[in-house]
Formats: C-alpha cells, sequence, structure tokens
C-alpha cells in the first residue's frame, strides 16, 4: 500500500473518530467544545478524503447521513423478544392499584424510574462490533420492519457506539418529531398544497416509512432511548441503565428520575403535568418502571402487558367554548380552509381563539355549526382542534356552514379536484394566492430575479402595483423607489434584474407559472415536447400524457391552467414584454449525442451548478436520474460525492469526474 494511501487510511479513521466525538458531546451530552464551523471544516476534510478514497470509508462514517438511495420495500424482521406496549392508567388510584400489585408479588417496596412517555413511535436498533446494522418498527410486536436507512437519517442515533459498549446490543427507544420542526413542515405542506399532518406522531411515523431518505432527513426527527437487550453486563438497576445508555453515546430523555415511593412518584406527576407545556416535543404522560431489572423477570407479563410497568397518561388540555363564526382562508395553491372564531378561552397555557376545521368534509363529519359550544383540545397537538359538538347545548338558533360557491376573497370559481376533499380557488390572481405565487414566479430556480424578497413583494401586492406575474414588467424606477426601504439605487438595480430575466429560458418560465405538479424537471421535458407556448396551449391532455415523465396528472393540470382565459392572458402579457416562450434552436435541435444514455450526478461541481450540469446533458438527449443502477451509463462525481459514488463503484458503473462535461462542451460547441 503506497503511504498516500496509508496516510489516508489513518486520517479518515482519525477525522471519523474525532467527528463521532463531538457528534456525542453535541447530541448526547450536550456539552459542545467546538464551534459548528471547526466541525463542519472536519466533516468537509473527511468527505474529501473519502471522495478521493472511496474503499477507505468506514462502515460507521457520519458521511453516511448525506442520503441513501431510494428503498424499493422494507425487510420484515421477527424481534428478539416481543415489543410489547404498556398498559395505561389514567388516575392516581390506578398508579395506587399499580403499587400494590406489584408488593404483593414481591412482599416488599420497591424503587421505581420515573421515564418521559414520549409520544413517537417505537423502533428497535440493533448494533453489531458496536455498528448499526438494523432498525425495526414496532409493527405487531412480534414482527416490523427494517427501516435502517431511514433511521441512519436522524442525527442523533450513533451510527457506531463507543468502545466501551457491548460488542452485540439492541437498543429500544422512541422516534419523534419537536413541535417546532412539526410547525415548520405543516407550513410548507399547506404551502404546497398538501394536507397537513394531524399531529407530530403521525408525522413522524409517516416520515420512517418515506421510501427516499433523503426526504426521510429533511424531516429532523430525533430519538431517545430506553431499553436495552445484550448478553454483556450492565446495571440491575433501569435508573442505571439510562446512565450507562449515555455513556456509551446513546442519547436519553431528560427528566428520567428515581424515586423510593410510590407517593414520591405521584408527587412527580403533579409537578410534571405542570412542566410538559414547556417541552418542545410530544410528551402524553409518564412511564413508572420497577426499578431493578431482576424484579421484571419475577414480575413476569400478562397476556397483553408487563407487570413491571404502567404508562399514566396525561388528560388531553380540553376546554368548552363557543364557535362565534367560521371563516374562509385561502392558501398559496388555492386551497380553501375553514377555520373556526372562537370564544377566547385559556387552553394549556396559551389564549386560543381560532381553529382550523381543515376542509368542509371535516365540517360535515363534526357537524359543527356557527353558535355550537365545542369541545377544542390540545393535546399533543400545536394547533388547536375542535375535538366534538356539546348538541345537548343546541337552542336551535345555529346555523349550518354550507360549502362556498365561489372564493371569499376574489369571488372566482372554486373547484374540488379529483381525489381530493379541498375546495380550491383556481384564479391565479386571487389576492391571497398571488403573495407566494409571486415569490415562486421570481425565486432562483424561476426568474431569478434578485432583490424581490417577501417584504418587498408584500409591498408591491398590498399597493396593488402588482396583481399578477406580468405586472412585475411594468414595474419603474419611480414606482419602486417610492416604497418602504427602497431608494434611487435599489429601484434601479432592481429594474435591471426584472430586465436580465428576459432572458431565462422558456422551460424556467413554465415552471415560474406555478402549474401545480410542475417542477423544474417536468418544465423541461414539457418545454422539450412542446417547444413553443403556442404548441403546448394547443396541446390535448392526451397528447401531453403520452410523453415520458409527464403522466396524466401533470398533464391534466396544465390543461386545466391553460384553459383559463385570465391565465392565458397574463402569459401573453409576458410574451409582449419579452419573456422566452419558445425553446431555443438548440435546446429543440435533433442532434442527441447522449440520446438513450443514462447519468448520475452527485457530489459539488466546480464550473457548473448540479441544476445547470443535469440540463446540459438533458439538452444532448441524455436522462438524468437521481439513483444508481446497472442500467447507469455513468456516475458523474464531484466533491464531497458521497453514497452514490460508492453504490457506482459496487456495481461496476462507470465513474466520471467534470472533466467529461467540460470535454462535452467543447465538442459540443456549447460555450
Amino acid at each position: 500500500m503506497a503511504n498516500k494511501e496509508i496516510d489516508a487510511r489513518n486520517r479518515i479513521s482519525h477525522l471519523t473518530d474525532e467527528i463521532l466525538h463531538h457528534r456525542r458531546l453535541y447530541y448526547v451530552e450536550n456539552n459542545p467544545e467546538i464551534s459548528d464551523a471547526k466541525y463542519d471544516a472536519l466533516e468537509q476534510e473527511l468527505v474529501l478524503l473519502e471522495t478521493e478514497f472511496p474503499d477507505l470509508r468506514l462502515p460507521w462514517s457520519p458521511t453516511l447521513r448525506v442520503g441513501g438511495e431510494p428503498i424499493e420495500g422494507f425487510e420484515t424482521v421477527v424481534h428478539s423478544s416481543p415489543l410489547i406496549s404498556l398498559e395505561n392508567t389514567y388516575n392516581r388510584e390506578d398508579l395506587r392499584a399499580f403499587d400494590a400489585r406489584v408488593q404483593k408479588s414481591l412482599g416488599r417496596t420497591v424503587l421505581y424510574t420515573v421515564e418521559m412517555k414520549i409520544d413517537g413511535l417505537s423502533l428497535a436498533l440493533h448494533y453489531e462490533n458496536r455498528v448499526l446494522v438494523q432498525a425495526v418498527t414496532r409493527g405487531d410486536g412480534i414482527r416490523g420492519d427494517n427501516v435502517l436507512e431511514n433511521a441512519r437519517m436522524i442525527r442523533n442515533i450513533p451510527l457506531k457506539l463507543t468502545d466501551t459498549a457491548p460488542q452485540n446490543v439492541e437498543i429500544r427507544g422512541e422516534v419523534f418529531m419537536a413541535f417546532s420542526r412539526f410547525k415548520s413542515l405543516n407550513s410548507t405542506r399547506l404551502n404546497e398544497g398538501l394536507e397537513p399532518f394531524a399531529n407530530p406522531r403521525n408525522a413522524a411515523a409517516g416520515s420512517m416509512r418515506l421510501k427516499d431518505p433523503k426526504e426521510a432527513r429533511a424531516r429532523g426527527l430525533m430519538m431517545y432511548g430506553y431499553h436495552i437487550l445484550t448478553e454483556s453486563d450492565i446495571p440491575d438497576s433501569q435508573f442505571q441503565r439510562l446512565k450507562w445508555l449515555q455513556s456509551i453515546g446513546f442519547p436519553i430523555a431528560p427528566h428520567g428520575k428515581r424515586f423510593p415511593d410510590i407517593n414520591s412518584v405521584l408527587e412527580q406527576v403533579d409537578r410534571f403535568e405542570q412542566e410538559k407545556n414547556t417541552l418542545d416535543f410530544p410528551v402524553d404522560g409518564l412511564v413508572i418502571k420497577v426499578d431493578s431489572v431482576n424484579d421484571w423477570e419475577t414480575l413476569g407479563t400478562t397476556a397483553k402487558f408487563p407487570r413491571f410497568a404502567v404508562a399514566y397518561k396525561f388528560p388531553a388540555e380540553q376546554a368548552t367554548t363557543l364557535v362565534k363564526a367560521i371563516t374562509l382562508q385561502v392558501g398559496r395553491t388555492g386551497v380553501i380552509t375553514p377555520v373556526a372564531e372562537l370564544e377566547a378561552v385559556e387552553l394549556a397555557g396559551t389564549t386560543v381563539q381560532r381553529a382550523t376545521l381543515h376542509n368542509f368534509e371535516e365540517v360535515r363529519r363534526k357537524d359543527i355549526r356557527i353558535g355550537d359550544t365545542v369541545f377544542i383540545e390540545k393535546g399533543g397537538e400545536i394547533i388547536p382542534k375542535i375535538v366534538k359538538v356539546v348538541v345537548s347545548r343546541r337552542t336551535g338558533s345555529e346555523r349550518p356552514v354550507a360549502e362556498p360557491k365561489k372564493c371569499p376573497i376574489c369571488d372566482a370559481k372554486i373547484a374540488r379536484m379529483e381525489g381530493e376533499v379541498a375546495l380550491r380557488c383556481i384564479n391565479p390572481s386571487c389576492p391571497a394566492v398571488i403573495l407566494n405565487a409571486i415569490l415562486h414566479f421570481v425565486s432562483r430556480d424561476a426568474m431569478d430575479i434578485r432583490g424581490m424578497g417577501e417584504a418587498l413583494v408584500r409591498q408591491l401586492v398590498e399597493t396593488g402595483m402588482v396583481r399578477d406575474f406580468a405586472d412585475i414588467c411594468d414595474l419603474t424606477v419611480k414606482q419602486l423607489e417610492g416604497l418602504e426601504r427602497m431608494g434611487r439605487k435599489s429601484a434601479e438595480n432592481l429594474v435591471d434584474e426584472i430586465e436580465k430575466s428576459r432572458s431565462v429560458p422558456y422551460h424556467r418560465v413554465l415552471y415560474a407559472l406555478g402549474i401545480r405538479y410542475v417542477g423544474l424537471k417536468s418544465a423541461g421535458i414539457i418545454a422539450a415536447g412542446f417547444p413553443s407556448i403556442e404548441a403546448l396551449q394547443a396541446a390535448g391532455v392526451e397528447e401531453m400524457a403520452k410523453i415520458e415523465g409527464i403522466g396524466p396528472v401533470i398533464a391534466n393540470s396544465v390543461h386545466r391552467f391553460f384553459s383559463l382565459p385570465e391565465n392565458r392572458q397574463i402569459v401573453k402579457r409576458l410574451a409582449d414584454a419579452g419573456f422566452s416562450m419558445k425553446a431555443e434552436p438548440q435546446a429543440i435541435s435533433t442532434k442527441q449525442p447522449l440520446a438513450g444514455k443514462t447519468y448520475v450526478l452527485t457530489g459539488e461541481l466546480t464550473g457548473f451548478t448540479r441544476k445547470e450540469a443535469g440540463e446540459f446533458l438533458e439538452s444532448l438527449g441524455a436522462k438524468v436520474t437521481s439513483s444508481v443502477s446497472r442500467k447507469t451509463t455513468g456516475v458523474i462525481a464531484g466533491k464531497k460525492a458521497g453514497s452514490k459514488l460508492q453504490k457506482a463503484q459496487d456495481k461496476g458503473v462507470k465513474i466520471l469526474d467534470e472533466a467529461f462535461l467540460k470535454q462535452l462542451k467543447q465538442q459540443t460547441g456549447d460555450n
């Protein structure tokens, strides 16, 4: 082995250990020693070395969290021992009865360990030679699904335990989503016209079953361990086992404590019921366990539950209040959401005056009327919801709410798309829709009009200066310099940016229009199939759907968009203003030297962005995909190339670098 490779092996090993050490300090011990910038520099150095020497990357390398390949299906795995649920209790009498049963069986008092009952989903992690090799969901308690690739994406799960851990160990714990992350995720889903998740638990459970690990990584899940299975000697005390778990590099939930008797446990229940609302993750109760694990075997289990532990469930935060009105909100994609305006009431430490009803299907199902007295609940929710109507309080004066026939903001027609329960305003010029539509239009991958941030766009919309995309073309320096925080120089720069955007390629103009389901890649496919806006407007649904990569959903959405006269008028104004509505001759050339070939891009390129490289390859007839298979012609790897590079090497796929792209540029005369 050459000296350079020996040095690289040693450096990779050192960097891997150092990064894992700092990750443990950050996620497990909450005691970081270095700045984020220094940590990032260590990780970047490791990525560069692993790219140059991919065979030297260790199986527990932290760079494996960059994102795995799409998962075709989940393997079913039988649990090493049943992963059973706990019996729920709901009052102090039940807890005293549990303690009485324990004392009767053991003939003495016992210590209890009390842990938070996190409202997430259980996961069993298997470590062999201290390296994570399997992650199994609860399933039916006997068998579950191996979601290893998604578990690898959870940042606080160690891919390798410390050297003090047993060689082989199973750690069980709870995967959850923080309230702050849940709120952000639902906000994004609403902006994209998707149904929000009902609660953090549903969001976490859905995230663990995603087929794309990169998407699972973006969900920002976390995990806390609570149980260990190993043949090695570990403490008998559950409380000490939690501390031991933390010592080998695994995160545990805060606030776990040990108590001498049931009276102390009950005092903790009272204290924690007040404290739980200060946490950023969902906790719906406490778990009370006999502290001695040796006593667990003596106590045994029933057919359904263990006798050594019990869950105390906090009552859901509920209150009754009056529905004063039901108003309608219109989101970015036109989705119309009914919202209950409530008589103000205190709930879980906040004053609640509104509750979303999601859609009119829910209004009908719960029979919610204006004037009703209703139960509202937070529980594990962030946004209050109406649980049910107090029918016995009805007086006969309550008024049902009919589905709207027109948009409450712009009075335009509304529609319910096939397969959806939501009503949608289909007028792109609706004031409630236009703000985010404009922000999408000017975004980097669309028209790339720099300087048009949210604050400025909001001013333009609120003053009526911009009512649709085409109005942007008419903005003048004089108009702009009169706005808040806009001097003459800023106004001139913005007008220059608008002028530059007229040269944006046709396919990006299509993407900028914000047609539902049309992303940047599908816009490129559409532009290749219909190289002018006139051709696209004249195309039928079946004709569009025949194009590979489009299909009936996108085809119907595009056809529906152009069927509206107001949309056609906006497009005409954009065309008249000089925006590109036709593919350049080069883009529609029949010269396709890479036709039939498939490439994958990975890592950072220096002379191109990933988007530019993909577009260039596609312009030469190639297909650019996100996953490596034996049908892949080649993988073009830049700096910080991750698992795709390794997979290509494993499959014997040709590895290319950026020089390949530059050579193609020269050969095709594309400079």
